[in-house]
């Protein structure tokens, strides 16, 4: 069954061949937008740009972390070389103060190197052809580990659009219970004034019928007036449409970024249900709202993970 992704995944993958080895490793979470991080090898600058061309084509929404490792192999990778004069210098300093100052020198070659600029550590610049190699090493390894982080996507996009059906499902039941309770509304509250009246009228010894027309005209005006005050067939007409169009969103084809039109639906129907329950006038209609928007807002919760 069609389901969109969930924004949550992982993947892992790695190639080797003679001359380098690689590994990449990919971590998804939820974000509005795209977003994405990555941790590169110094001596690899331009890996970048491969990198992100397989994750692009892959994942439109989310925070996706991505950690690359590549090394040739039997290069070292990084030169570590020793600014000498300059450590000289500290040394002589280090001397000079302890002899002027009468303190007993008690100095080593390890604290010598805590200053800074006595190391320095630089990347090896690899052979045009080894860069080769390992871009499409990378490329290999990012494109395996991207599926995986999809295939995780799709399988919890899956499990949160069968919660979602079932939660929209109750909602499209509150829905027609509110309805149903909308028809006798009108009817109570009539019925509630009739006897109301009938009170007052026998409290001052006459009728309705001696009050004649008018006073039954009054009466039906009074109940037209509150029948339209508390008519609630637009909201649950939008209601509806709402819901149509969050459960055709959950059947789209894989990999169409649904959730921040999830998300904008949601607010429309957390708005109609609660002018439902104001303009309801009664306690049923108000329960059924309440209920409505608590599983809206579970709703709500889940979409936040959907691409």
């Amino acid at each position: 069954m069609p389901a969109p992704r969930s924004m949550t995944g992982f993947g892992a993958a790695a190639r080797e061949n003679d001359r380098c080895r690689v590994s990449v490793e990919i971590k998804t979470i939820n974000h509005r937008y795209l977003d994405t991080a990555w941790r590169l090898p110094k001596q690899w600058p331009d890996l970048e740009a491969v990198v992100r061309a397989e994750i692009e084509a892959r994942m439109q929404r989310g925070r996706i972390e991505v950690s690359v490792a590549a090394d040739a192999v039997g290069s070292p990778g990084v030169v570590v070389t020793v600014n000498e004069p300059l450590a000289r210098q500290f040394a002589a300093a280090i001397k000079h103060l302890s002899d002027g100052l009468g303190l007993r020198q008690d100095f080593s070659v390890e604290a010598l190197l805590r200053y800074p600029d006595i190391l320095a550590v630089t990347a090896v610049e690899a052979p045009a052809e080894t860069a080769g190699v390992v871009r499409e090493l990378v490329r290999a390894a990012t494109a395996e580990a991207a599926e995986q982080t999809v295939a995780m996507r799709r399988q919890e996009g899956e499990r949160l659009a069968e919660d979602l059906r079932g939660r929209l499902a109750r909602i499209r039941q509150l829905v027609v219970q509110a309805e149903g309770h909308a028809g006798e509304v009108v009817q109570k509250y009539a019925e509630r004034l009739r006897k109301r009246l009938g009170r007052l009228l026998d409290a001052v010894g006459t009728t309705a019928e001696a009050l004649g027309e008018e006073a039954s005209g009054r009466l039906e005006m009074e109940v037209a007036v509150i029948a339209d005050r508390c008519d609630i067939t637009e909201e649950l007409t939008r209601a509806r449409a709402h819901l149509d169009t969050l459960g055709e969103l959950l059947d789209v084809p894989e990999g169409t970024a649904v959730g921040r039109r999830m998300d904008f639906l949601c607010q429309e129907l957390h708005r109609e249900l609660t002018t439902m329950s104001n303009k309801g006038g009664s306690t049923e209609i108000s329960a059924v709202g309440v209920e409505a928007r608590a599983e809206l807002e579970k709703i709500r919760e889940q979409i936040q993970n959907l691409e």
